[in-house]
């Protein structure tokens, strides 16, 4: 049998046409083979990116920081559970705190998918009092349900306001049952447990490690390495066809807009939810072929935004943007001047019928060659093409020209250019 290896080129061609998940794994095994992975592009016909997790077509890849502790030492059933789901889904520190997205030091080719503006801080000396005090207060609370003749007669005045909290915050601890006061005492020393380490500058009791969840139709695979790493030290660039957010891509989501490369080809679709007219700037979202927008902000210095944009298919859901007659009537305006191509077409899913027929009130007002009938009214354009405005009802089952249409509007407006017949 022949095993001589593929050249360089060949090499190429078979990556370029393999599908991603296998070239993960043959690229993890082979090292030699690593150079020639990483400078072809790497084909996805899904992918979907969230902080601590990436699908790749049919592969879930989710990141966890998993605490192993040291032989002999009991695991807490929290950190157990936490171990169990795939390890906690942020960074640790030396000592075992929390560090928030918004702490993160970001290094050339780190990709942020968390929310740059949590910027909690765990390790403060009032979290360090407050955990203190719980614990106080969860070990007296079992010890007098457990000995109830050492329970004493409050004070008929205490020292301070603090001292009074304190004695009404037990009052209320000691009504829960002593399994649950158990369950809280743990939970509460192992937040506290950071606190100590650092207090006496010691290493926590357990190793951290990055753990890889790779969840596939074949079952599940484990990965650890050791935790040298932040999850933020991952970036590249994407090609793609289609993107979905869910959040928009501001804030949290700049670094998916970081990872998309800037010669890709306009994309065939973007789905994307706009809170503000800023959101409509970016060039790949104004040259997408098809953009659906699930949601937008209420306010109606959107609109403007709205009409002008280019795009050859516009579909707004669940959007409710308070169109008025004369915004229609802008945007048939907009449409009829410009030279869009045939096929554009501008959809929107309404509730009411009486705005557009206002609408076809006022271009049958305005230009006499429009033609009109109860749910329809055309216009030629200035490119010799027909501007069709047109309602209609919401079919259930929805048809497939209406499938994103999936909320309670009750009909679909359109504005679409057609053929001069």
């Amino acid at each position: 049998m022949n095993h001589k290896p593929l050249q360089y080129e060949s090499s190429k061609a078979v990556l370029l046409y393999m599908d991603a998940n296998v070239r993960f794994r043959i690229s993890h095994r082979l090292p030699s083979i690593r150079s020639v992975e990483k400078i072809v592009p790497l084909k996805i016909r899904y992918l979907n990116l969230d902080e601590f997790r990436t699908i790749v077509n049919d592969h879930i890849h989710r990141f966890g920081i998993y605490r192993e502790y040291n032989s002999g030492e009991e695991v807490p059933k929290l950190i157990q559970d936490d171990n169990d789901k795939g390890g906690v889904q942020h960074d640790l520190d030396r000592y075992g705190f929390q560090i928030s997205p918004g702490h993160s030091v970001l290094d050339p080719g780190d990709v942020l998918l968390g929310d740059l503006r949590d910027k909690v801080q765990y390790d403060t000396p009032g979290r360090e009092r407050a955990l203190e005090a719980e614990i106080n207060r969860y070990e007296k609370a079992i010890f007098l349900l457990n000995n109830p003749e050492e329970i004493e007669d409050p004070p008929e005045e205490y020292e301070n306001d603090d001292a009074a909290i304190e004695a009404l915050m037990l009052e209320e601890a000691m009504k829960r049952p002593v399994e649950s006061l158990k369950t809280h005492l743990d939970y509460s020393r192992i937040d506290f447990l950071p606190f100590e380490c650092r207090r006496y500058n010691r290493e926590p009791p357990y190793t951290c490690y990055i753990q890889l969840t790779v969840h596939a139709p074949s079952g599940k695979q484990i990965h650890r390495l050791p935790y040298r790493m932040k999850f933020s030290e991952a970036g590249f660039k994407v090609e793609m066809k289609y993107l979905s957010s869910i959040f928009g891509l501001t804030g949290p989501y700049d670094g998916v807009i970081s990872m998309i490369d800037p010669e890709c080809v306009s994309l065939a679709e973007i789905q994307i939810h706009v809170y503000r007219e800023s959101d409509l700037e970016y060039p790949f979202i104004r040259s997408a072929k098809k953009l659906i927008i699930q949601n937008t902000s209420r306010r109606r210095e959107m609109i403007p935004a709205l009409i002008n944009l280019p795009n050859h298919l516009i579909s707004l859901i669940i959007s409710d943007p308070e169109f008025t007659a004369e915004n229609y009537f802008e945007l048939v305006q907009n449409w009829r001047n410009n030279d869009r191509p045939v096929g554009s077409c501008f959809s929107i899913g309404i509730q009411q019928e009486e705005p557009v027929n206002s609408l076809f009130q006022m271009m049958t007002e305005h230009w006499e060659e429009t033609k009109r009938n109860d749910q329809y009214a055309s216009i030629p354009t200035r490119n010799g093409n027909i501007l069709e405005v047109l309602y209609e009802p919401k079919e259930e089952p929805r048809s497939r020209d209406q499938w994103e249409f999936a909320y309670h509007d009750e009909w679909i407006f359109r504005a679409r250019i057609i053929e001069m017949e």
